[in-house]
């Protein structure tokens, strides 16, 4: 029986998307009346702040000086930092995870992650196993394979905010 995922990388099919779950502890993957779609909603509210991705959201963009600020940077991180992991299976390729250093075995699954800073060259050193696919602060994997990079690092959308600006510990936004 297939189990009914609350959310899957795309671009794989029903094989791969059991490969690419194998690593994860039960408890971590979304699969449907689980724990794991509370993991799965609790990393995404926690990794993707609203505020963060909207001024809609924001509550201290008061004046035009602020506001100019919080378009400044998403429209930096947006264009700069932010990108979606692509899953691929290995098919031959002698390859390794940068966060691990481990070998990725072929025909299984990896995450590559473009560095944007570099995308125009073709850097294809940024593969990952999917449960290696992680925050460099909170060392949680990122939902829904969201990433932000900077200097080689990923991070997901909050902890790369913070490498930049301050959050307030009441209303959570970046200032």
């Amino acid at each position: 029986m297939m189990e009914k995922y609350d959310w899957i990388p795309p671009c794989l099919d029903i094989s791969e998307i059991k490969t690419f779950f194998k690593e994860f502890p039960i408890e971590k993957i979304p699969i449907h009346a689980t724990q794991g779609i509370n993991e799965r909603k609790k990393n995404l509210f926690r990794q993707i702040p609203k505020q963060d991705i909207s001024p809609n959201f924001c509550d201290h963009l008061k004046n035009k000086k602020t506001f100019q600020s919080y378009l400044k940077f998403t429209s930096k991180r947006d264009f700069s930092a932010l990108d979606i992991g692509i899953c691929m299976k290995n098919s031959n390729q002698d390859i390794s995870c940068k966060n691990c250093d481990q070998n990725i075995e072929k025909d299984s699954i990896y995450v590559h992650a473009s560095d944007r800073s570099t995308y125009l060259s073709k850097n294809y050193k940024n593969l990952y196993h999917p449960d290696c696919f992680k925050c460099s602060t909170c060392n949680e994997f990122l939902a829904d394979l969201v990433y932000c990079m900077d200097k080689g690092k990923l991070y997901c959308m909050r902890h790369y905010g913070e490498l930049f600006k301050s959050r307030c510990a009441i209303c959570d936004e970046v200032s």
